[in-house]
């Protein structure tokens, strides 16, 4: 069955939460020496047979679009390039010109998962995710399931051209 793709509700928030903790070592993720809480921002979740499947988040700042979280749990089945383009669509509808994410230097997954749907490296930032271990969670683990040393945020963007009306 295909998931389906929703814009998640009130409803939902618990369950985000609940998922976001037990990925992510913790409800909260630190981006760019921020510690900010998806299950607190917009998104869409993918469900399949009533259950979540795969979920995203984002904070839209005028004509920029933050993506705060992205997660897929069932691989290979298109749930993250298709909630990523949900949200580019989104965003479209909404003005955006850019969205941008960042990532730790470990997911090598990530790296090739965003620049295949066009987005672009644009800034590193040395040494963040130590900073935010010692400063905002210490759940931050020292090494990424590769055995890779998890120091470094890595930000991609995607320049959008709005529709037009």
């Amino acid at each position: 069955m295909t998931p389906m793709i929703e814009i998640f509700c009130d409803t939902d928030r618990p369950a985000i939460k609940a998922l976001v903790e037990q990925h992510w070592a913790g409800a909260g993720m630190c981006i760019k020496g921020d510690l900010c809480y998806p299950h607190q921002h917009d998104g869409f979740v993918a469900r399949a047979d009533q259950q979540i499947v795969g979920w995203i988040t984002f904070i839209c700042h005028g004509p920029t679009m933050m993506l705060s979280s992205l997660n897929s749990l069932r691989k290979g089945l298109g749930i993250g390039s298709n909630l990523v383009l949900r949200t580019v669509d989104e965003a479209r509808k909404r003005g955006v010109g850019r969205i941008w994410l960042t990532t730790t230097n470990d997911n090598l997954h990530a790296l090739w998962f965003y620049q295949r749907l066009g987005f672009r490296l644009v800034a590193i930032y040395p040494d963040s995710i130590n900073q935010a271990r010692s400063r905002l969670k210490p759940s931050i683990p020292e090494h990424g399931p590769n055995g890779l040393l998890i120091n470094d945020e890595i930000e991609l963007e995607l320049q959008l051209s709005p529709y037009t009306h």
